[in-house]
């Protein structure tokens, strides 16, 4: 007796990339368990706000946590080494994942984003952690002059 093939759904991502995954993998996500649940046929669906490097990280997560023969405890082991070191260092990346994670809802990515950040800025000051989020090499002229400005105001925030 043989199973009827997967059901195959396709993302694409705000870059154009396509990517046809099984169903078990899309039910990761509430979000497109809701767009799927009444639809037969083959489905694309489009994620304007997500990227196609961000999806491929998001389909990775899915696909290890839609593995039926995987243990729980054998996830949670797969979810430390997840995001790599150079991943974990990349605030963008792991806001762009976070931020996938939440439209798509998929609460256990969301979580694990979140506590990689958690762990990013413990023990920092206000200041590191905005350098963290928002390093100075990336800022406007106008935010310069700005942070400047705020530093001139208020100099005891910065002693």
């Amino acid at each position: 007796m043989s199973s009827a093939p997967a059901r195959m759904i396709t993302l694409k991502s705000s870059d154009e990339q396509t990517f046809v995954i099984e169903e078990t993998v899309a039910l990761q996500s509430e979000t497109l368990e809701h767009m799927i649940a009444d639809n037969t046929e083959n489905l694309v669906i489009p994620l304007p706000s997500i990227t196609g490097n961000i999806l491929a990280k998001v389909i990775e997560y899915c696909t290890k946590h839609a593995e039926v023969e995987t243990s729980d405890e054998d996830k949670t082991l797969w979810d430390a080494q997840f995001m790599n070191a150079e991943d974990r260092s990349n605030p963008q990346l792991l806001r762009e994942v976070v931020k996938a994670a939440d439209f798509l809802s998929i609460k256990g990515l969301l979580e694990l984003t979140c506590k990689i950040f958690g762990g990013m800025i413990n023990g920092k000051t206000p200041e590191q952690i905005h350098l963290i989020f928002h390093p100075r090499d990336q800022w406007t002229p106008e935010e310069v002059e700005e942070d400047a400005e705020y530093r001139r105001q208020n100099p005891w925030a910065f002693r």
